[in-house]
């Protein structure tokens, strides 16, 4: 699988495994570890008042550490629908 498959892949969608064929996908409890970066980011703005254009560029810091959240730490799972 490359590495565009497993950052779009999510609990909702799945995809044929290459080697094996089956349908494969993420959980959901996986999954939520990728909120975590994005609390902390919430927390952030609360507490020390963020002007717009550091808001942005926390937001893209963010979507780089969730991609990297998604491709190191995810594990994929064998689809159950």
């Amino acid at each position: 699988m490359s590495s565009l498959q497993k950052l779009i892949i999510s609990p909702s969608s799945s995809v044929s495994c290459q080697a094996c064929g089956k349908r494969i996908s993420v959980r959901w409890r996986h999954s939520l570890a990728l909120l975590i970066p994005s609390a902390l980011a919430l927390l952030a703005m609360k507490a020390y008042g963020l002007e717009p254009l550091q808001i942005l560029l926390l937001g893209l810091v963010l979507v780089v550490i969730a991609g990297i959240i998604q491709l190191l730490f995810v594990p994929l799972s064998q689809d159950r629908t």
